[in-house]
């Protein structure tokens, strides 16, 4: 009897040695978590990035953020119109067709009771769209890298009469193309290749970039976001600058950074449909006295990676990729976070989930 009763026990002992063990395992397999981290300058696409992957692996936006965007949007219609017609005799130009200087002018006086007011009526409606195909205005938005204003800007203006309705829904096309900045951190939790992985966003506003140290530590790979377009503009925070400079310079240090010493590194250049665009009408060369190719979007892009190739110390035992990629293409982002994953995976093989 005593014999059977130590067997009870021990055969009890036993399943609940192997239920601890099972747990543990399983807690194990919850911690190992990939971390991916997004950094680069400001406006330089790591949002529309995430945004993707929100659409690629959590099912879009939740409806607040889908609200968030439709009074974003709507706002900012006002403010870049506004922006224009000031900017426009900042620049020396002026609105030269009677009528709609007339209108330009009562808009400005009209604005604080417009945006107070919130809802568009539709003399609002029909000023706006007046002086969005005005000449003089066109002419300011084809001069848009001396001001301030976003490079799709056309794209909401042209649909002009669906971002003022009141029953206008963002679409998710719409919120991709849409930049607010981000502040703070922003994470998204994802599979992909049957490993867990975490994406990390951080600001890239010069006040933002203190935050990133926090997140340098136990990064398995860092994405790089460059705007391959901004060439010809000036940064926000400070008039003098060159954007891509302040990207240079940025990329140098964090890619060098003691805790990347092991760490895969991708460059990702984003807005190559924007760099095609102003290779149509500005000469590179003007602002790269260096560069002695022609001023098309194949030769330009080759020499702008090479700017930020040259700046990376070569590491024996991490990786450095380049990647031209139109950021709002979400099959082209797809492709690169599949194969950035893949080719980690090869080379620093993990505990499959």
């Amino acid at each position: 009897m005593g014999n059977n009763n130590q067997k009870k026990l021990k055969r009890k002992e036993m399943l609940k040695n192997k239920r601890i063990e099972e747990q543990l395992k399983d807690e194990n397999t919850i911690e190992q978590i990939n971390k991916i981290l997004l950094c680069g300058t400001g406006d330089s696409g790591k949002s529309t990035m995430i945004k993707q992957m929100r659409i690629l692996y959590c099912d879009g936006f939740p409806s607040e953020q889908v609200q968030l965007y439709k009074n974003a949007i709507q706002k900012s219609l006002r403010v870049n119109m506004k922006m224009l017609i000031q900017n426009g005799k900042s620049l020396g130009i002026h609105i030269n067709d009677k009528v709609n200087k007339q209108l330009s002018e009562e808009y400005l006086t009209n604005f604080p009771t417009y945006k107070r007011n919130g809802v568009y009526c539709n003399k609002e409606v029909y000023t706006l769209k007046q002086l969005w195909h005005d000449q003089s205005i066109q002419t300011v938005w084809k001069n848009r890298s001396e001001i301030q204003v976003p490079e799709n800007l056309d794209y909401y203006f042209n649909n002009l009469e669906k971002y003022c309705s009141p029953n206008f829904k963002p679409t998710n096309e719409d919120i991709v193309l849409f930049r607010i900045p981000t502040t703070g951190i922003v994470k998204i939790n994802f599979h992909s290749q049957d490993t867990k992985w975490e994406i990390i966003d951080v600001g890239g506003q010069r006040s933002e970039r203190r935050k990133w140290i926090h997140h340098f530590q136990d990064v398995n790979l860092v994405f790089f976001i460059i705007a391959i377009n901004e060439f010809n503009k000036k940064l926000y925070e400070d008039q003098t600058i060159n954007r891509m400079n302040e990207s240079i310079t940025l990329c140098k240090n964090i890619l060098n950074n003691k805790y990347f010493k092991k760490t895969d590194c991708s460059l990702v250049f984003t807005k190559t449909d924007l760099l095609k665009r102003s290779l149509q009408k500005t000469e590179f060369k003007r602002y790269y006295s260096k560069y002695d190719g022609e001023n098309n979007y194949e030769q330009v892009s080759e020499y702008i990676q090479k700017l930020f190739i040259k700046t990376i110390k070569k590491k024996n035992k991490r990786q450095v990729s380049s990647h031209l990629i139109c950021a709002t293409e979400n099959n082209e982002v797809e492709k690169i976070i599949n194969i950035t994953i893949r080719k980690y995976l090869e080379r620093k093989p993990i505990s499959i989930i």
